[in-house]
């Protein structure tokens, strides 16, 4: 062998050498990879649930960190009502305007969620059993959404009393 082809050939076994860690935890790379977005999918999905759940109303306001419990003095009834903060913050606002005028707005109903929209729905269709199917549905229609279409269930509707 000749002796400048030494130096090229020792390059290349000390390159070769160099890069057997990496051929060797590629494999490892790519099972680390697969999980991140294995996990990243997993989070994207509870996400979407986590989003469709508030949609619909079916989930409880009294644990979500965004809804706030209306202060007794504001609130018509001896339950516990909630309300998206945003939409609190804006009736507390509206309600000082009103007291300037001499009227006050108590809340009647606030953040309903869907069992509790649906409840009521049930209530008032057996209440007017003598009516027929669709007569029956019209006249409930008149005061209440048919449950998962109330903007109640998201907590940015309220029911007044005193306007």
């Amino acid at each position: 062998m000749k002796k400048d082809l030494y130096k090229p050939i020792l390059i290349l076994i000390i390159l070769s050498l160099m890069a057997i860690p990496y051929v060797l935890l590629a494999p490892e790379r790519a099972k680390e990879e697969v999980e991140r977005e294995r996990l990243a999918e997993i989070k994207r999905q509870e996400e979407i649930e986590k989003r469709r759940t508030y949609l619909l109303g079916k989930f409880d306001p009294s644990v979500r960190g965004d809804f706030i419990a209306i202060a007794p003095e504001y609130a018509l009834g001896s339950g516990k009502i909630y309300l998206k903060k945003e939409t609190y913050e804006a009736y507390l606002a509206m309600r000082e305007e009103a007291l300037k005028d001499g009227i006050t707005l108590n809340i009647a109903s606030a953040t309903r969620n869907f069992d509790y929209q649906k409840m009521l729905w049930e209530k008032k269709w057996n209440a007017l059993a003598p009516l027929d199917g669709p007569e029956r549905f019209k006249k409930i229609l008149e005061y209440s959404a048919v449950p998962g279409t109330s903007r109640h269930h998201w907590g940015t509707d309220i029911d007044i009393n005193g306007a």
